[in-house]
């Protein structure tokens, strides 16, 4: 009788090997057990953090983080996706000049413009006076400094993802970040100082610091072997015409993700955007594996499209929905079976997100399902449509949110969520089938199969 099982030391030399499926294998398995560990931690972290500052001070916290979220893009002008693209396809293509012109025209852009950000939300935050409380005028101007840290945080680990050294991209922001930050809650802990959202900012700032401090050591280090000897070469034109349309994009996907958080804080106060973002950060759970498989991804559809390698194309595409509903499912039956005690977790008054977490999972599960749309679309030229599909679902959520929040509180912000979540997914998809020839969710895995199988 035949064996159909591969064997261990064939699955080894795969994983060993320079093809796709290899270093979608181990880039995929690497970052997923990274985004484990960060989750762990920062998990760890918001429950020390929610349960020290408490309902009101906590949302205070998580609600000056969700505008951060946004004002994010602004920082970035969408340098970092636009960075991962070129620069991708650059190394594929061996053009080690306009590489180097390209990374470094991005961090100047990405440092000027961050700053400039952090300055004028400062100012704003400053000539609203009384019309905002102290408290949270003051996490506003922390957050204020850590908008740059930030910003050129991620901008480096687009760099590294770029060069497909995706584990030490996201080990600075994922793991050692959350990690810094554990530790400085712990010692005022240890130390019986009090914590409010003021100082929870500032020890966020710190940490944030320390990731930064060492990416930039990663990333010179890396950077400087592929293009010393490089004469850098400049197509600023060619870029910016890119960047544009992915900072809509990427602006527009921030905001179907943080505004009901935002919105829930404007409609019903800060304390109920503390219980509101609990939920969103265990339904984000969801997409682990959809996170996990992107990191990798991105570059390698960048790589193979320029290669014109559509075959690879559609098979990396299917290996990935294979992973990610392995994770996506089960992920979802735990959520919707444990997920008021997991809520409780961060104190009894936070069960109440538990009606907002069951529709926010079922908007995540089909984020999840339907694959890496939205980077098949920038990576390969349709970041015009993308960016057009998220403009119209933004404007779908932000109107949900207003009409549902102040009828049905936490619920209306998920189900706006859900709803405008379901919307873009789908119709980014249909996009990918009808320009790409792809199917990049786990229905295309099964499309593939029957094919191989016909032959």
């Amino acid at each position: 009788m035949a064996n159909h099982f591969p064997k261990i030391a064939d699955l080894k030399d795969k994983l060993q090997g320079g093809s796709t499926d290899a270093v979608l294998m181990r880039g995929a398995g690497g970052t997923f057990l990274v985004k484990i560990g960060g989750i762990a931690i920062a998990f760890g972290v918001q429950i020390l953090l929610a349960r020290i500052l408490g309902e009101g001070q906590y949302g205070i916290f998580t609600y000056v983080i969700s505008w951060l979220m946004i004002l994010i893009l602004l920082g970035k002008l969408g340098i970092d996706t636009t960075l991962l693209r070129f620069a991708a396809a650059y190394r594929a293509n061996e053009e080690w000049g306009l590489l180097k012109g390209v990374l470094r025209t991005g961090n100047k852009i990405a440092f000027i413009a961050s700053i400039s950000v952090g300055i004028l939300v400062a100012l704003v935050v400053f000539a609203l006076g009384d019309h905002i409380a102290t408290d949270l005028k003051m996490t506003f101007w922390i957050g204020c400094l850590v908008l740059p840290v930030m910003a050129l945080v991620q901008v480096r680990q687009a760099i590294m993802r770029s060069m497909q050294k995706v584990i030490l991209a996201v080990l600075p922001e994922l793991i050692i970040q959350p990690a810094l930050l554990a530790i400085l809650v712990l010692i005022i802990m240890v130390s019986d100082r009090s914590l409010d959202a003021f100082s929870a900012m500032i020890l966020h700032f710190t940490a944030f610091v320390g990731a930064l401090i060492i990416i930039s050591r990663w990333t010179n280090r890396i950077v400087s072997s592929e293009t010393q000897e490089a004469s850098e070469e400049i197509r600023l034109k060619e870029w910016i015409s890119v960047m544009l349309p992915l900072l809509m994009m990427a602006g527009f996907n921030v905001i179907n993700h943080r505004v009901d958080v935002i919105m829930v804080g404007l409609f019903k106060g800060t304390t109920d955007a503390g219980i509101y973002s609990v939920s969103v950060h265990l339904a984000n759970f969801m997409v682990l594996g959809l996170t996990a498989v992107n990191l990798i991804a991105a570059p390698l559809i960048s790589h193979l499209y320029a290669q014109n390698k559509k075959k690879e194309l559609q098979r990396m595409a299917s290996l990935s929905a294979l992973g990610i509903a392995i994770f996506t499912v089960p992920a979802a039956i735990i959520m919707l079976f444990c997920g008021t005690w997991l809520l409780g977790l961060f104190g009894e008054g936070f069960k109440a997100g538990y009606g907002a977490l069951v529709f926010l999972v079922a908007g995540q599960s089909v984020n999840a399902l339907t694959g890496s749309v939205g980077y098949l679309l920038t990576m390969t030229g349709y970041q015009k449509e993308a960016a057009i599909v998220m403009g119209i679902t933004a404007f779908i959520n932000i109107t949900l949110n207003v009409i549902l929040i102040p009828v049905m509180g936490l619920k209306g912000a998920a189900i706006a969520t859900m709803i405008s979540t379901m919307v873009w997914k789908f119709a980014m998809y249909v996009i990918v089938r009808r320009n790409l020839k792809i199917d990049p969710s786990i229905i295309g895995l099964f499309g593939r199969r029957n094919r191989n199988e016909q032959h």
